[in-house]
């Protein structure tokens, strides 16, 4: 690979059906020279923000965004910078590629990505501590990006790691149910799935090859 498209989106909600788009960040960064391309960064204007303690942006900062580029300008300046881009990148790449779906093939650097340091939790805050690099500032969308960056700058062989995180995230996928007893939950959840309260089950969209290799029963999704 040449170049990736590191991306990360700051919303209201989890669902673009029923959520909206805040903030975009991306960031194009070159494997050959460990370094930033292009940045590219925008706020879309919003009438509130119920996930402000989340993602620290102020609904006052919303409410004054009037001749920024909508979503769909945003989306052209981004796939032309895919176009430089062997593959996007992005921490929780299920989440953002709902906001953008991209031409370009996703690398999840939770579910692909293989860190060469153990860390406390899949959080791209303690992988960023685990791996020597200072968090500044997280959660707002640019800023997530470049430390991703920065991050990628600090492994000797991020390349290889990076070739290997594309050819798992071409793997085919599938939601994946949990069929473990409620008493191996805690084993579950360490293992990504999630609750989902109306269905009443564990689950999580991951590589069926891996699938097969958890420690507990579990079924594909219809």
């Amino acid at each position: 690979m040449k170049n990736v498209l590191i991306l990360d989106t700051e919303t209201t909600g989890l669902d673009p059906k029923t959520g909206q788009l805040l903030e975009v960040g991306a960031v194009l960064w070159s494997l050959k020279h460990r370094s930033i391309v292009r940045v590219f960064s925008t706020l879309y204007p919003a009438k509130g923000n119920p996930a402000e303690s989340v993602n620290g942006i102020p609904a006052s900062l919303l409410l004054e965004q009037k001749g920024g580029p909508d979503a769909m300008a945003s989306f052209e300046v981004l796939q032309d910078m895919c176009v430089e881009a062997d593959a996007v990148v992005a921490h929780n790449a299920e989440f953002d590629r709902q906001w953008y779906p991209l031409s370009c093939p996703w690398i999840c650097t939770i579910e692909d990505f293989v860190w060469p340091k153990p860390s406390p939790s899949k959080s791209l805050t303690a992988l960023a501590l685990a791996h020597g690099c200072a968090v500044v500032s997280a959660h707002r969308a640019i800023h997530d990006c470049l430390l991703l960056a920065r991050c990628f700058e600090a492994i000797p062989d991020v390349d290889a790691r990076l070739d290997a995180a594309l050819k798992h995230a071409l793997l085919p996928k599938g939601e994946v149910v949990s069929l473990a007893p409620f008493e191996e939950k805690d084993v579950v959840k360490e293992h990504g799935f999630h609750w989902d309260p109306a269905r009443k089950v564990w689950h999580r969209t991951m590589a069926l090859a891996d699938a097969e290799k958890l420690p507990f029963r579990t079924r594909i999704a219809k």
